[in-house]
């Protein structure tokens, strides 16, 4: 899957937009809301589409920066890439482990090869019901179908 860092904003969980769901995901928001009440929480930063938020920094070098703030100047700290979409963890929706996460990621290569692993297990993602047949979308007043977006993106 493609990954540029220019289209991609990034939120450090300790800043005031962090803690907006519709931002950052429910998950990284409650972290957020959690680092503001001084609960432990591991320092990190979210990966947005640009266009969600005007307050974040945006391309290669501010995802670079957030990157070694977190993994170090030679990336030697073990790191944790996990999805956090505005679409888990609502009150309508869950998708508790659907999405991928890696474990133990270290340098900047295995970092760009984690988040792409993430979005693209966005990609994969299914609805846990199955569409109406067009003769059943027909007597019921609530068919539709489930969309799922890639973790970060709306």
């Amino acid at each position: 899957m493609r990954f540029e860092a220019a289209e991609w904003a990034v939120v450090p969980l300790s800043t005031p937009s962090a803690a907006d769901p519709a931002i950052t995901g429910a998950k990284a928001a409650h972290l957020a809301r959690a680092a503001e009440e001084e609960l432990p929480v591991l320092p990190g930063f979210v990966l947005v589409p640009a266009t969600r938020t005007r307050s974040a920094l945006i391309g290669d070098e501010a995802l670079r920066g957030a990157w070694r703030t977190l993994a170090g100047e030679d990336g030697r700290e073990p790191l944790v890439v996990r999805s956090s979409s505005v679409h888990e963890d609502t009150e309508n929706s869950s998708m508790a482990g659907r999405f991928d996460s890696v474990l133990d990621v270290r340098g900047w290569d295995d970092f760009v090869a984690a988040v792409r692993t993430v979005l693209s297990s966005a990609r994969r993602v299914r609805p846990l019901r199955p569409a109406r047949s067009p003769s059943a979308a027909g007597r019921s007043r609530t068919g539709g179908s489930a969309r799922s977006t890639p973790p970060g993106a709306s």
